[in-house]
């Protein structure tokens, strides 16, 4: 049997803790204090009569982990070191949970991902209400792309410290969300599908029925047990599963065995799970309810989740980069990147799951010097479809008629050169734009191109707006309308421009350009248009305002120029 060796003695911890947490760490000096301080008391919030316990668990650290600086962050914390570490942490976590006293059990397997102030008051909260549940955040990774590809861009620890500073943290704790990027684990945000869990709370009954992590993985830092343990909660129909809204784990750079890894290891991770399930892993499909509240900053990545779900749908392969709804990948044929990049030119064969008219293709165009694309679309033997884009999001509708079970190769085209220079200066694929999803059948009545129409519905959107709410200087849509209407109504934002008014002009169609000046901050425009229900409207929208230099975050790329909150068709 596993034994625990305690470094430190027992501290003085409130009787009878109803909450264990257990945090596992290896070699990760700098960011294991400040995930530990992310839990302790002075951080989170309204734990006052919640007696809980912090083990954390060295596993091999080299030079061990700070003893004194542990249990400087209150007497609920006491550090154990495991003997003759092994490389996964599983069987010493599991170890750790039969050592604790709580019925509440809370688990971070990689001691490198911080917390937001609200996770254990939420978990605590949901497990009153349903008391065998399962708990858990949704993931991030600190900085503005996935650390895989982030620490080949330059990304390191300093780099992670300075961003700390500049947010605020940790007096600010939920200005994290403000410099973080999805974890794969969770790539369309909250409401979208979770394939596995960086922070979770169960109750201790719970934890034993599972049996906690399976110990024949034994890759390291556990292989794919985590994910394992989370299909396994899956399974478990019995289990409420639930999410808390508005808090979440984010994880810090470290030079981590798979996260901060410049080699793909899936395939070898992969290979041990077929080893132990004799199946191949896919991502658990599970309703999920909601407990929490929305603070600070947490609020953007709430908005944008429902346009990454919209945008983000799996795929039969889900590591073929195409984002397929009613739909399924065939053949991956050429240009399509399991990154969502797309070569100027790619292919694929897709099957109809439903029967579909129309074929749906989103995406984003970066900015170049070039200014308009045009994407051409074919599908099977049709003649092909040639829309012209701006830079943005864009969602283009095309004719299909596709029966179910029809297989049909779809081939796009985005004239223009490469944009590997416009990405990062060490890309050396040849990529042109970036596919977001492939739908079938779908309504495009959705936000995938941030925009909210009222008394109609978004059909197509081509370019200049994005998913943030931004909007470039030029933007161009199409809606249809619900019923008879004589305006269309703007609402947005507007930084101003040079000091004063900015213009705001737009076309319907092929019609005359209508202008209104509109001052800095919050504004309503109408302008004059004429459509019945059912028209579909062509809308271009040009705006002169500007955000200044000095206003933009430094990684920001975009020639932002305001923002759009919503459009309306006014009778």
């Amino acid at each position: 049997m596993l034994r625990l060796h305690r470094e430190v003695d027992d501290p003085t911890t409130p009787a009878g803790p109803q909450l264990s947490v257990i945090v596992a760490v290896h070699d990760m000096p700098s960011q294991a204090p400040r995930t530990l301080l992310s839990l302790s008391r002075r951080h989170q919030r309204d734990v006052g009569d919640l007696p809980y316990e912090v083990i954390v668990v060295d596993n091999g650290s080299s030079p061990p982990l700070d003893a004194a600086r542990v249990r400087a962050l209150g007497p609920e914390f006491r550090i154990v070191t495991v003997q003759d570490a092994a490389q996964s942490p599983l069987a010493a976590v599991n170890a750790a949970v039969d050592a604790s006293a709580g019925a509440l059990v809370a688990v971070i397997l990689d001691g490198a991902c911080l917390v937001t102030p609200g996770v254990l008051a939420a978990g605590r909260s949901a497990l009153l209400a349903w008391p065998d549940a399962f708990c858990t955040t949704y993931a991030w990774h600190l900085g503005h792309e996935q650390q895989t590809t982030a620490v080949q861009h330059g990304y390191d620890t300093a780099t992670e410290e300075r961003l700390l500073r500049q947010v605020g943290w940790p007096e600010d704790g939920y200005a994290l969300f403000d410099v973080a990027a999805l974890d794969p684990s969770n790539p369309d945000g909250w409401f979208g599908h979770l394939a596995e869990s960086r922070f979770f709370m169960t109750s201790r009954r719970t934890w034993d029925r599972l049996g906690g992590y399976d110990e024949a993985f034994v890759a390291p830092g556990g292989g794919l047990g985590g994910l394992d343990l989370f299909e396994r909660v899956c399974a478990l129909d019995d289990v409420e599963l639930v999410g808390l809204l508005g808090e979440g784990s984010f994880h810090q750079v470290h030079g981590g065995i798979t996260t901060n890894s410049p080699v793909d290891r899936w395939d070898e991770l992969h290979d041990e799970y077929v080893r132990v399930r004799a199946r191949s892993w896919s991502v658990p499909r599970r309703v999920m309810r909601w407990v929490g509240a929305v603070r600070g900053s947490a609020s953007v990545w709430v908005a944008r989740s429902h346009l990454l779900q919209a945008r983000n749908r799996d795929l039969a392969n889900a590591r073929a980069g195409a984002r397929l709804h009613d739909l399924e990948l065939v053949d991956g044929g050429q240009g399509l990147y399991d990154d969502g990049w797309v070569a100027p030119v790619m292919t694929c064969r897709v099957r109809a799951l439903t029967p579909a008219p129309r074929l749906e293709i989103a995406g984003w165009i970066p900015e170049t010097d070039q200014g308009s694309h045009a994407l051409t679309v074919h599908v099977g033997d049709r003649s092909p479809v040639v829309t012209a884009l701006v830079p943005g999001t864009f969602v283009v509708s095309v004719p299909a008629d596709l029966a179910a079970a029809d297989v049909v190769e779809l081939r796009l085209a985005m004239d223009g050169p490469p944009i590997d220079a416009v990405i990062s200066p060490r890309e050396r694929r040849d990529i042109g734009w970036r596919l977001t999803a492939v739908a079938g059948a779908g309504s495009t009545d959705d936000p995938r191109a941030a925009v909210v129409v009222h008394g109609g519905r978004l059909s197509q959107a081509w370019g200049g707006l994005y998913s943030d709410g931004w909007a470039a200087a030029e933007s161009r849509c199409e809606i249809e309308a619900y019923g008879p209407a004589e305006r269309l109504r703007v609402e947005g934002w507007s930084p101003g421009h040079e000091g004063g008014t900015a213009q705001l002009s737009l076309r319907a169609g092929d019609g005359a350009w209508h202008a209104v000046h509109i001052a800095p901050g919050e504004f309503v425009a109408e302008f004059p248009i004429a459509v019945q229900q059912g028209d579909r409207l062509a809308i271009t929208l040009r705006c002169s305002a500007r955000i200044a230099e000095e206003e933009r975050p430094t990684t920001e790329r975009r020639p932002l120029a305001w923002q759009h909150h919503s459009l309306a068709l006014v009778p």
